[in-house]
């Protein structure tokens, strides 16, 4: 068995947004996957952009610079490829056809290189391209509310064509980099936001990542529920956004009420309180207790749960009324921002930043 290692840029469907001062160094975000290949992950960052955007305006106060990030580079430490796809990557095994791809460098430089399919192996590395980009992409978009971000979808696009959309090439030990090729190639600033600089992506944030990457963690599944709300108030899909943004609130009342009472009543008694409607568990159990250990959500955020649960009722009974489709952005994202801070007391988590989608190459401003 061989060792290769694949690297890559992945150009990704909706750009990740940062937010940052002076210091525009994201590092590296490198992992072990479950079939013990390593992989690491890259921002291709506008470094110099960046710097020189905060020196021209940083003498107005606490000035952060906004960009976008619009490709990921990848590098992958495959291990245990077989001696047979080793030959085919190299166009040396005897039983197989070969091939030859015609490239021209950026000189205009044409280039042959001979290659043989393998398209085990080729599987294999676009779905480690995609598991990799998209945990991150998760982890963006859900855990720090960039909800405009798109996955790499499991599409028909062919092997080949994927690994030639992204550069992919490959190398042995310290042997000269090549295109890597495992089958027939198949031809086939906007908006102004005032006050939302510091809502992107920061190099703490992306050190949190790193280390939450580290530990293995996943993603928050509830702020992936918030996130998805979002994006199909976005679409203009408010009925489902409304019912997105109750789940993840119900999901957060059931963890709450476990935390709260499962060392002070039967777990029988506790499974009958849980089976009752979200609207009496609210009432009659969440109400109480947040006075009691003074959460603070009477006061706050009660108001936005009460009616994310009203608004809740219309979307499962559309003729009901019509108070959804009159819910202004305004409106929406109030009810969002309190649900995520009403899901972070009630659960521990650290509420998600909620940013706005931006528009352009770079921006910025104080906070």
């Amino acid at each position: 068995m061989a060792t290769i290692e694949v690297r890559c840029n992945v150009k990704l469907p909706k750009a990740i947004v940062l937010a940052t001062r002076q210091d525009a160094f994201y590092g590296a975000i490198c992992w072990t996957l479950s079939n013990g290949d390593t992989v690491a992950v890259e921002m291709d960052i506008p470094e110099d952009e960046i710097r020189r955007s905060y020196q021209q305006h940083s003498s107005r106060g606490d000035w952060w610079v906004n960009s976008r990030v619009e490709d990921l580079r990848i590098s992958i430490r495959l291990e245990n490829v077989s001696a047979d796809d080793l030959d085919r990557l190299y166009a040396r095994h005897t039983s197989e056809r070969t091939w030859v791809a015609h490239f021209e460098t950026s000189a205009g430089v044409g280039l042959d290189q001979s290659y043989q399919e393998a398209p085990e192996l080729g599987r294999r590395v676009v779905a480690e391209i995609r598991e990799t980009v998209n945990l991150i992409l998760r982890f963006v978009r859900d855990n720090y509310g960039q909800h405009w971000l798109r996955l790499l979808s499991q599409d028909e696009k062919s092997l080949q064509n994927f690994l030639d959309d992204v550069r992919a090439e490959w190398r042995e030990a310290t042997n000269p980099w090549r295109r890597l090729l495992i089958a027939v190639l198949v031809t086939s600033i906007g908006s102004v936001y005032l006050g939302v600089m510091r809502l992107y992506l920061e190099v703490g944030d992306w050190h949190t990542i790193q280390q939450a990457v580290a530990r293995k963690e996943e993603p928050s599944s509830v702020f992936a529920l918030l996130s998805d709300s979002r994006e199909r108030y976005y679409q203009g899909e408010p009925r489902i956004a409304i019912i997105y943004l109750n789940s993840a609130l119900e999901w957060a009342v059931q963890r709450f009420l476990r935390d709260q009472l499962s060392s002070k009543i039967p777990s029988e008694a506790l499974e009958k309180v849980l089976s009752q409607t979200h609207a009496r568990l609210l009432a009659d159990w969440v109400l109480p207790l947040d006075r009691t250990i003074a959460l603070g959500l009477e006061h706050k955020e009660w108001p936005s749960i009460k009616k994310i649960q009203k608004l809740r009722g219309e979307a499962g009974h559309p003729a009901k009324s019509n108070e959804i489709s009159t819910l202004t952005i305004l409106d929406f994202e109030k009810l969002v921002r309190d649900a995520s801070t009403a899901i972070a007391k009630l659960s521990g988590l650290v509420a998600p930043k909620i940013p706005p989608p931006m528009v352009g190459i770079l921006a910025g401003g104080t906070v």
